[in-house]
């Protein structure tokens, strides 16, 4: 697993409600949660964080009209 994946998966799970869909909150949010001093790091961590989200959400929608 690279740092990417294991880093955003650790914070997802330790604080699963400062996260949303929006690519740039979650840089605000990373910037109050971690001391990350790479611009580089914290974008692609808030842009996995994102796509992450999106996907669960996508997933959990189709499952709810499945069972429509």
């Amino acid at each position: 697993m690279n740092r990417i994946r294991k880093i955003s998966t650790e914070l997802l799970v330790k604080y699963p409600t400062k996260f949303t869909e929006s690519f740039d909150s979650n840089k605000l949010a990373l910037n109050e949660l971690a001391d990350i001093t790479s611009k580089n790091l914290r974008n692609e961590l808030a842009g996995y964080i994102t796509k992450k989200i999106k996907m669960s959400r996508r997933v959990i929608e189709e499952s709810q009209d499945g069972q429509e």
